[in-house]
């Protein structure tokens, strides 16, 4: 995988400008293209756009090319946003090899003044932004942890294997995520197997979300960490996802 990056601003003038209500855009892949691109507003009146290519998409170097790949997209929203953007500073890019998952879990044991922490434990498709998020969880349940054990003889005796127990909730919307990576023919490692009915059911839900704000949000709470991901297998969500489904199958 590999990213590229860039702020800029809008000018007052900008015939297109977005609206201030708007917390973010995006535009995903399709079979032709396996770029994915999307905006989100930062501090000082800034937009940041990020975009990301699987297996060996090209990444512009440059501004120019960067407003004119947006144009390439299935959907003119990104490029409206930032054609004729003040850039603040250059692209930057970089390249991620792949997303782990460490199951430290499944030891049978584990040194008692050792912990591995964020990135060492999962590593995540840097696309959705989830990997601080997640480390800083961890170092919450972590506090939480130590705290509990303050008044133990040896608080630091079997602390990891309590640790590995309490951080798995955390990784569970981020990894499914990265694990959706897997859609690619490219994309090596094992699959899950119920990737092909998780597949469908994600495809369902997103023309589900498509339709609804309400759904949309949901899961854009999920991506994003707000809520957990068995917020979308919520009865009224998921009868409307598997009625869709069926209809499709």
């Amino acid at each position: 995988m590999d990213l590229a990056t860039v702020a800029g601003a809008l000018p007052p003038y900008h015939p297109r400008r977005l609206p201030r209500s708007l917390q973010s855009i995006l535009t995903g892949p399709t079979q032709l293209n396996l770029c994915r691109i999307g905006g989100v507003p930062v501090e000082n009146n800034y937009w940041q756009v990020n975009l990301t290519g699987m297996h060996g998409e090209p990444m512009p170097e440059s501004t120019r090319d960067f407003t004119a790949f947006a144009r390439t997209l299935r959907t003119q929203t990104i490029y409206d946003a930032i054609e004729g953007a003040i850039p603040f500073g250059p692209i930057h890019r970089f390249g991620f090899p792949c997303s782990v998952r460490r199951r430290f879990e499944a030891l049978d044991s584990f040194p008692d003044c050792l912990l591995p922490l964020g990135d060492v434990i999962c590593r995540f498709n840097p696309a959705f932004g989830q990997g601080m998020s997640v480390a800083a969880q961890e170092a919450g349940a972590l506090r939480r942890l130590i705290e509990a054990r303050t008044v133990d003889a040896d608080p630091l005796k079997g602390l990891a294997q309590s640790f590995f127990a309490a951080i798995q909730g955390f990784l569970a919307a981020p990894w499914a995520a990265a694990e959706n990576d897997f859609i690619y023919e490219k994309t090596r490692g094992q699959r899950p197997r119920d990737f092909y009915q998780r597949s469908k059911f994600s495809f369902a839900l997103q023309r589900v979300a498509a339709e609804d704000a309400t759904v949309h949000q949901i899961m854009s709470e999920v991506t994003h960490l707000v809520k957990p991901s068995s917020t979308l297998r919520d009865p009224q969500i998921a009868s409307r996802v598997t009625a869709l489904m069926a209809a499709s199958a």
